[in-house]
């Protein structure tokens, strides 16, 4: 696969495989490198995928000049994706245990399956 391949995808992100293909290098040690913020170019882990924006791939690498606005959205929803997910969700979790104590347990319990949350 080359940057050209790349440029002519219409797709907004490319998958790991596809960016360490580019670059020539093992697909999981790309994974890796991304995994641990190694990488010259913004990505997004989630779990075990790893996406790739495009068009910001492409301009490290010379092959875009113009940066485009859809682009800079696109990096913006990723970064707060990123920084604010994990937090909120132990934020909540951490102010439903104080506040209401039994109810954070049903809910827990409803969570495993056993027993279901009051109505």
């Amino acid at each position: 696969m080359t940057l050209d391949d790349v440029k002519a995808m219409d797709s907004d992100f490319i998958s790991a495989s596809v960016a360490a293909s580019v670059l020539k290098m093992d697909t999981g040690r790309f994974i890796q490198y991304a995994k641990d913020g190694q990488l010259p170019f913004p990505v997004s882990v989630i779990g075990s995928r790893v996406k790739i924006p495009r068009e910001a791939f492409l301009r490290q690498y010379g092959a875009l000049e113009e940066e485009n606005e859809r682009t800079d959205k696109i990096l913006q929803e990723l970064h707060l994706m990123n920084a604010g997910i994990g937090a909120l969700v132990t934020m909540i979790g951490g102010i439903l245990k104080r506040v209401a104590p039994e109810e954070y347990a049903q809910m827990g319990m409803a969570i495993r399956g056993e027993g279901s949350a009051k109505q």
